[in-house]
């Protein structure tokens, strides 16, 4: 039978009434058979009475005597479950929640309790598990996690701004967060935590935050207010190195278009078609390695009704490259219309290009002058490769080798002799830069210049433009489809009969 706690001490306390009613009334009528509660004599109580008295004196000191015991027993045992209790919840109060008070049948309030206290301290548990879960959670995620109060200052960060930023808890918790902002994203950060006092949640904004190191890094925040607390939860991701990456691909792009500029301007500085002379078929082509090449090749108009043939190439490739074949074009063009003189010309060109380059540029040219009316070619080479002149059937008539050294090495400049040869049909002249004698297998082999000339002798029966592709061809299923390393450039020269 179940009795509350409260019928216990109910009954305790009307127990403890009655045994002091007992007694008084006891000693009430111990002190009527003595005659002292009244003045005067009276009769004598009998001895039955006497006897009752003290049966009852007795009894009730032996019953006082023995309740003692009970008493103290049944006390223990109703405040047991007081004293479990009041021990548990002290050590719950010092964090240990392993202490769950034993199950206890007390048939009252206590045992609803203690199973109550119970269930508390499992709770507890989970919680502080879920705390512990959570806390790990900030301590090692790779994303900056705080809370903000609409004043403006962190109130909670985690360990990764530390990580990310270098700076202190204690730090980022002391100032406002927008001292750590970057000066020319403070407006916009401004304007974005406006949004979120009003309600309006934040998605992807980005700012930079200051290191301590005095650097910033970019970050990506998401945020949510909460304004019952007057507060904002935000992540953020660290995207410095995303946003260095869109940088450099928007440096690249900007940079390839650059150099789509620059070829496209290159070769508008080429010629668009070869000169058209009676008896005579020219064509050269110029392949770059990259977006601009350092080779050149061109027709010069000179006086008396002369043409320059010219093959150049400029020490390495790329946009520098490019800029000194285009100033050197624009030297030779100016003096060539000027002066018919190839000494002057390379010896002018060369001074320009000393002057107005750094020391460890230099070009390597062979410029040729055909006479069409005498069928003459007067010819000078300033450290470029051979050039070849062959006749009708193959055979070399002439190796035309350097005869000065590369135009804007050295400022004492000579050109050195100058060669003439007589020209007659069939004789095919060929001029190539080491782009094409120097294509390199991938069992590193040489293209060379005996390789070049037999394409050349097998396609004699091909137009100039026909030969200048084979060579070119040739090249490269030589290199296999591999990458050229350097530009590569050939002008080929068949004689014919004059009209």
């Amino acid at each position: 039978m179940r009795l509350y706690f409260r019928w216990k001490l109910f009954f305790g306390f009307f127990g403890f009434a009655v045994g002091v009613a007992a007694l008084l009334v006891a000693w009430l009528l111990l002190e009527v058979s003595r005659g002292h509660l009244f003045g005067g004599e009276s009769e004598p109580v009998g001895e039955l009475g006497q006897w009752l008295l003290h049966f009852l004196s007795w009894a009730l000191l032996v019953l006082a005597l023995v309740s003692i015991p009970p008493a103290l027993w049944i006390a223990s045992r109703l405040n047991r479950p007081i004293r479990l209790l009041d021990r548990a919840m002290k050590e719950a109060s010092r964090g240990n929640l392993e202490c769950p008070v034993p199950p206890l049948r007390t048939y009252d309030e206590f045992e609803n309790l203690i199973g109550h206290f119970n269930l508390m301290l499992a709770g507890l548990r989970e919680l502080g598990s879920l705390r512990a879960e959570r806390d790990r959670f900030l301590a090692h995620s790779l994303d900056l996690i705080g809370l903000a109060g609409t004043d403006g200052y962190f109130k909670e960060v985690n360990p990764a701004f530390q990580r990310v930023l270098g700076h202190s808890a204690d730090l980022m918790l002391s100032k406002p967060f927008l001292e750590f902002v970057h000066p020319d994203d403070v407006p916009a950060t401004e304007g974005e935590f406006e949004k979120l006092i009003q309600g309006i949640p934040t998605l992807s904004f980005v700012n930079r935050y200051r290191c301590a190191d005095g650097s910033y890094r970019w970050l990506e925040w998401s945020a949510a207010p909460v304004p019952q607390q007057r507060l904002v939860f935000a992540i953020a991701r660290d995207i410095t190195d995303r946003k260095r990456m869109e940088q450099a691909e928007e440096s690249l792009i900007e940079s390839r278009l650059q150099l789509r500029i620059a070829r496209d301007i290159q070769r508008s500085l080429l010629p668009a078609a070869a000169p058209v002379l009676d008896g005579f078929d020219i064509a050269g082509a110029s392949r770059p390695a990259e977006e601009v090449g350092g080779d050149y090749f061109d027709y010069l108009p000179m006086c008396h009704g002369r043409l320059g043939l010219v093959v150049s190439d400029v020490a390495g490739h790329g946009i520098g490259a490019g800029l000194v074949m285009a100033a050197t074009r624009s030297m030779l063009r100016a003096l060539a219309m000027a002066d018919c003189d190839l000494e002057v010309i390379l010896e002018r060109t060369n001074r320009m290009l000393h002057e107005s380059t750094p020391d460890n540029c230099f070009v390597t040219l062979a410029l040729s002058q055909l006479d069409p009316a005498e069928r003459r070619l007067r010819w000078v080479s300033c450290g470029h490769p051979a050039s070849y002149l062959l006749d009708r059937t193959g055979l070399t008539k002439a190796r035309l080798d350097a005869t000065a050294p590369p135009l804007g090495f050295l400022e004492d400049f000579a050109a050195g002799p100058v060669l003439e040869l007589a020209l007659e049909p069939g004789d095919v002249l060929v001029m190539l830069t080491d782009g094409v004698l120097e294509a390199e297998s991938p069992q590193e082999q040489i293209f060379g210049d005996q390789r070049a000339l037999e394409v050349v002798r097998a396609n004699l029966h091909l137009p100039a433009a026909g030969i200048v592709d084979a060579l070119h061809e040739a090249a490269r299923e030589f290199c296999q489809a591999r990458e050229t390393k350097d530009d590569a450039t050939s002008l080929v020269v068949k004689v014919g009969q004059c009209s």
